[in-house]
């Protein structure tokens, strides 16, 4: 449709976007507000960043992981023993929202795809890829866990590595698997980011 969609982040509060639509103008703009996490030890909102992006057919689909300094107060405290630095940072949780018509403006709720909160893990966003019915077929990898926090925090914990995949419909996960894993005591084959090859027939 020869449209187009930008979006900067500000701080740790929101993004700014903009929308350029088919006749040439900038038609739309707006705020998107970052998820809050509550049940942090000092609540604040989660900064999406590193997103996968899709806009078709004016629906906008936007996918990222959490980027904020270390929320676990211990584990910060712990980091800092180690590094000498008063920050490290979380990138443990997976996020998603659309808007179905950004002319309009108005995002969904967000909704956590994937969590690595408990154990110190790590996601990587990998691709997204929005099908013909407006799903959300999306790509990401998790590590399970922070090796340096396992002794003290969490030592039964195993460490595993595997590339992720979820279709969301209708602001929730219709599908989730498992593609490649590797964990201790089994495969050792670790996974690199994926990408989705589409066919012509969809």
């Amino acid at each position: 449709r020869r449209e187009l969609i930008l979006f900067q982040n500000i701080d740790y509060t929101h993004a700014e976007w903009a929308f350029h639509d088919s006749a040439g103008k900038w038609s739309a703009q707006g705020r998107l507000k970052w998820p809050w996490g509550a049940e942090y030890d000092k609540p604040q909102p989660i900064r999406v960043c590193y997103p996968n992006v899709a806009l078709r057919d004016r629906a906008v689909h936007f996918c990222g992981v959490s980027d904020i300094v270390e929320p676990n107060s211990a584990w910060r405290a712990f980091k800092k023993q180690l590094t000498g630095r008063d920050w490290d940072y979380d990138f443990r949780r997976l996020f998603y929202t659309r808007s179905t018509n950004i002319a309009e403006g108005r995002f969904e709720p967000w909704l956590e795809v994937a969590s690595r909160e408990k154990t110190g893990g790590w996601i990587t966003p990998g691709d997204l890829w929005v099908g013909i019915d407006g799903a959300a077929h999306l790509l990401w990898t998790e590590r399970a866990i922070d090796e340096r926090l396992r002794a003290k925090f969490f030592p039964e914990a195993k460490q595993s590595h595997a590339l992720n995949y979820a279709v969301v419909r209708d602001g929730k996960v219709a599908l989730r698997r498992t593609l490649v894993l590797a964990e201790e005591g089994g495969s050792q084959e670790i996974p690199g980011r994926g990408r989705f090859q589409v066919t012509p027939d969809n």
